[in-house]
């Protein structure tokens, strides 16, 4: 990401994020790094290779999510990529559950194309009138040129359930562990795997928006 990124900003008008001052990066496994340091953090995000690729699996097991959750503030969130599009059903819901196990607090976004989006917070749940204030400041921002996302009502339309929403179909899941770590590949990278996907997640989560 340093050299593609010195090489994309090369010949663009727009600053090199990494040359902000205010960032300070590292390159490395999230795992190690994590171990190495004491710091606790106001959100923490993820976007790991997909989980079914060579040892990519312990950044889904509830080991890892635990050490994520010891680095976050007592508001802390995390938020984490969670792509269907290569899994099978019963791994996608793996994950899920071994993510609701670690962050009872949590929630399930629909992202870009097959993609699903992890919520994971501590505590209790955001006051929504700040949450409102704050994803109307991102309107005026580039994220909002970028997602299409203009205000709250669209964010939230995207809430695809929480996790007692989903105890039933989670239960015959099982929790992800670094000594039983396994992701099975499953549906193919298409729109019809995508769309059986969501048929049978639909099933399972039926949010209450009452």
């Amino acid at each position: 990401i340093q050299k593609f990124g010195e090489l994309i900003y090369a010949e663009s008008s727009t600053p090199n994020p990494l040359n902000d001052q205010r960032l300070a990066y590292h390159t490395g496994g999230a795992r190690y790094f994590l171990h190495q340091t004491k710091q606790k953090y106001d959100v923490i995000t993820g976007e790991p290779p997909p989980p079914a690729n060579s040892l990519v699996s312990y950044l889904y097991t509830k080991e890892f999510y635990e050490l994520v959750k010891a680095h976050l503030t007592e508001s802390g969130v995390f938020t984490y990529w969670l792509p269907v599009h290569s899994l099978a059903f019963s791994s996608s819901l793996d994950i899920l559950k071994t993510f609701c196990a670690v962050f009872p607090n949590c929630d399930i976004y629909a992202g870009t194309d097959t993609n699903l989006i992890l919520v994971g917070t501590l505590g209790s749940v955001p006051d929504s009138r700040v949450s409102q204030q704050k994803i109307q400041s991102l309107a005026k921002t580039r994220v909002a040129e970028s997602t299409g996302l203009q205000n709250a009502q669209q964010v939230i339309s995207l809430l695809l359930g929480n996790g007692s929403q989903l105890q039933e179909k989670l239960s015959s899941a099982r929790i992800l562990q670094d000594s039983h770590s396994y992701i099975q590949e499953g549906y193919p990278g298409d729109l019809q795997g995508y769309r059986r996907f969501y048929q049978e997640f639909l099933q399972t989560a039926s949010p209450d928006y009452g």
